[in-house]
């Protein structure tokens, strides 16, 4: 479950290196992007959104041409100070 509670955000990212360091892909140097996404929407760290328009001047969907398509967004308590 998703949350703004610091210390179920701290478990979460916890539970996200843990993934990834307990992953058999980290053993072979082989983690590809949807086993990194897989883990981060596990643990709340990203959301996914359809997107149809770009959501500003830098909008990676936009420059990947990936319009109509799914954006992955970072968790808003990753950015906070």
């Amino acid at each position: 479950m998703c949350t703004d509670n610091q210390h179920q955000q701290y478990d979460q990212m916890l539970g996200f290196i843990r993934d990834l360091l307990d992953s058999p892909a980290a053993c072979y140097e082989e983690l590809d992007t949807d086993t990194l996404t897989g883990f981060a929407m596990q643990h709340c760290l990203i959301h996914e959104v359809d997107v149809t328009e770009p959501c500003g001047d830098q909008c990676p969907c936009a420059e990947l041409n990936n319009l109509p398509g799914k954006c992955y967004r970072i968790a808003k308590w990753i950015h906070a100070k």
